[in-house]
């Protein structure tokens, strides 16, 4: 899974702003603001564009307020979990006729 840019992934979750902020986002200052965005894209930087898209599509359908990285990871469980799979059978076959690394 090629990880999706810093650049898209802030973009995506800028978007989730539209959600209300939970109770401690209220209270943050601008660059206590800044940082939680950042941390957010640091703990989401391993997954795909396509699916942190998607995450965000779901969370706006079914969040009630701005998700935390482990309810954003969460509205994609399945399809990591399936491209984790797919990918481990790949290797597999691959290391099983002897092509894997070429």
């Amino acid at each position: 899974m090629k990880p999706a840019e810093p650049r898209d992934l802030n973009i995506m979750l800028g978007r989730l702003r539209a959600l209300p902020s939970s109770r401690t986002d209220s209270t943050m200052s601008p660059d206590q603001a800044k940082m939680a965005m950042l941390d957010k894209i640091g703990a989401l930087a391993d997954l795909p564009a396509d699916l942190v898209e998607l995450a965000r599509e779901r969370c706006m359908r079914n969040c009630r307020f701005s998700p935390s990285p482990a309810e954003i990871r969460e509205q994609v469980k399945t399809e990591i979990d399936e491209r984790e799979m797919a990918s481990s059978i790949i290797k597999a076959l691959l290391l099983k006729s002897g092509t894997a690394g070429q």
